[in-house]
């Protein structure tokens, strides 16, 4: 697994006296680097209509080197850190007993409470720009789908279904970096067969519960609202 960071952190330095802002620190650190994890799957037919599946990921470390630009000291100085990327396990089961349908659906787990902490530390003896320890204490979570396939005819395949999303952001370090809530997302999408070329399309939307800022990341202060995505996708295969 490859991992990038790219982060960007604005703060506000004030005069003790009078609280007038005297000068803006814009911290700008980059980071990337290699992890390893393995999956396993497995599907099984019970019989002409059902199906089951897994598939686990494993947890992976990813050892992220980099720089951090101030742009109040001259030069970039470099850092580290370690990514803590989380496993996951998918059970899923699919029926086809309806003529023309497929109906589906998927648990997903996944083991957000590794990571702890948001930590990255100098890699050079005496350096005292760029460190961050922020806790996180983020939650294993469980999301929900289920969905639909209707085979019209030879030509045409359409497809729809529903996710809740359970977001692994605890309340208390809620955070700008990434403002979790609860989700619910609704898709719906379509293949087109052709001869040669099959056309696929897809689209979703996803909604995100409205939350406060975190209690203790944000003091409290502020509410993150109207948190709503547009995904689409579109695919072009050929058969030869």
């Amino acid at each position: 697994m490859k991992a990038n960071l790219k982060l960007r952190i604005l703060s506000r330095i004030n005069n003790a006296v009078t609280n007038a802002a005297l000068a803006q620190s814009i911290m700008k650190y980059q980071a990337d680097g290699w992890g390893f994890g393995y999956v396993l799957a497995g599907h099984y037919k019970m019989n002409s209509d059902w199906k089951l599946g897994f598939r686990y990921l494993s947890a992976a470390d990813v050892d992220m080197k980099g720089t951090v630009e101030d742009h109040m000291v001259v030069g970039n100085s470099r850092m580290k850190g370690t990514l803590n990327l989380p496993p996951n396990f998918t059970f899923g089961v699919a029926n086809s007993s309806i003529e023309k349908w497929i109906f589906s659906m998927d648990i997903l787990w996944t083991g957000w409470s590794r990571y702890e902490r948001l930590k990255i530390e100098p890699r050079d003896a005496g350096q005292t720009q760029g460190g961050i320890d922020s806790r996180k204490d983020w939650n294993n979570t469980l999301a929900y789908r289920f969905g639909a396939e209707y085979k019209c005819n030879d030509t045409w395949i359409w497809r729809g279904g529903y996710v809740y999303d359970n977001s692994p952001v605890p309340g208390d370090t809620r955070s700008l970096e990434l403002p979790g809530s609860d989700g619910h997302i609704v898709s719906f999408g379509f293949t087109r067969k052709g001869r040669v070329w099959d056309f696929d399309f897809g689209y979703s939307y996803m909604l995100l519960k409205d939350n406060d800022a975190g209690t203790e990341a944000l003091n409290g202060v502020g509410k993150f609202t109207e948190g709503d995505n547009h995904f689409f996708s579109i695919n072009l295969a050929r058969s030869y």
